[in-house]
Parts: structure tokens; C-alpha cells; sequence
């Protein structure tokens, strides 16, 4: 009798031990994504003027990824949500972007400000200057940036435009991360 309970309470604490890590398996480590809905979620965003769509490049179009179109010769840009930072921290963006070839370049900002601030901003960061993206693949970019005397802020990224008026110039990204530290290993919910 004594043998046999103790092979129940060995098989039981077993079976416990199996769920437990099953459980810390789902757990997310790191650190936690600042940007809310950095891969538009199925019902969309709730970014004013967000376009998203579906694309090969971007896991075989199975995820939404947000779109900036743009047959100007000027600007086009989409911003993300405000969050908290620590002040003179660094913080890793990172993103998954691809361009069509009519692009003149893109730019990526962290517009920053001082918590309780009335400004939209008070200084401009760029983390990503004059860049042309893939035209044939999802390109993963990761920069690492300061945030400064400054302890709140948006992630903007900018479409500069058609390489000619009138020809449909395209950005596609998602996959948007900003986590605290020198590394992001990608996106993970908000």
C-alpha cells in the first residue's frame, strides 16, 4: 500500500511538473513591446489614417503589415502610439519593411517630449535616414537609440515620396517593436 501511494504521488507530481513547464513555455521573457498594434491586428488599427494589407513578402501574406502610398513628390507619414520611456535609456526599434523601386526613400523618427508637455513633440530622433528598403524581400532593421532628457514619445515612419509625380510610390512594414535595452528579438504583442 505504502509503495503504491508513493508511485500515485510520484506520477502525480510528475503530471504537475509537465504542466508547469508547459505553462512557463507560454510565458513571454524579455522585454515588453512599447507599440501597441505594431502588426495591425484582424480588425485593423486604431492609427488615424492607417492602411494595411497582406503581402507575400511579409509571411507568405498570412499577417496584415501597414502600407504608406504615396504618388507625391513629398512626405507621406504614418505615426504610432505615445509610450513611456525612461529618460537617458537606451531602447531597440525594430520592424520587418520592403519598398517598391519608385520610392525615393523612407525615414524613421522617434518624436519625443517631456511627460506633460502640450506639444505633439518637442524633439525629433531620427533612427533610420534616407533609406531605400528591399524591393524583393522583408527586410528585418533594428536600431538602437537614447531617449535622452525626454520621457515619452511615438515612433513615425515617413514615405519621402515618388521618384516621379504621378508613379505610385509604396512602403510596407510591420512587425513594429521598440523594447528597452541595446537588443529587440523582435516583435512580440504589446
Amino acid at each position: 500500500r505504502v509503495t503504491t501511494a508513493e508511485n500515485n504521488i510520484t506520477a502525480k507530481a510528475n503530471e504537475l511538473s509537465s504542466k508547469i513547464t508547459s505553462v512557463e513555455g507560454k510565458i513571454p521573457s524579455g522585454e515588453m513591446n512599447l507599440v501597441e498594434y505594431g502588426r495591425p491586428a484582424n480588425g485593423g488599427s486604431p492609427y488615424a489614417g492607417a492602411e494595411y494589407t497582406t503581402h507575400p513578402y511579409y509571411y507568405n501574406g498570412a499577417y496584415k503589415m501597414y502600407i504608406i502610398k504615396n504618388s507625391t513628390t513629398s512626405e507621406r507619414t504614418l505615426g504610432m502610439n505615445r509610450f513611456k520611456v525612461e529618460r537617458n535609456t537606451d531602447y531597440t526599434l525594430y520592424f520587418k519593411g520592403f519598398n517598391n523601386g519608385a520610392i525615393t526613400n523612407m525615414d524613421v523618427f522617434f518624436l519625443k517630449r517631456v511627460s506633460g508637455s502640450a506639444n505633439g513633440f518637442d524633439s525629433a530622433q531620427q533612427l533610420v535616414s534616407g533609406r531605400k528598403l528591399s524591393t524583393s524581400r522583408a527586410e528585418d532593421v533594428s536600431v538602437t537609440f537614447n531617449t535622452g532628457n525626454y520621457d515619452e514619445g511615438l515612433i513615425r515612419f515617413d514615405n519621402n515620396g515618388s521618384t516621379t509625380a504621378g508613379s505610385q510610390a509604396t512602403l510596407y512594414f510591420g512587425d513594429v517593436s521598440v523594447k528597452k535595452g541595446k537588443s529587440n528579438n523582435g516583435w512580440s504583442p504589446s
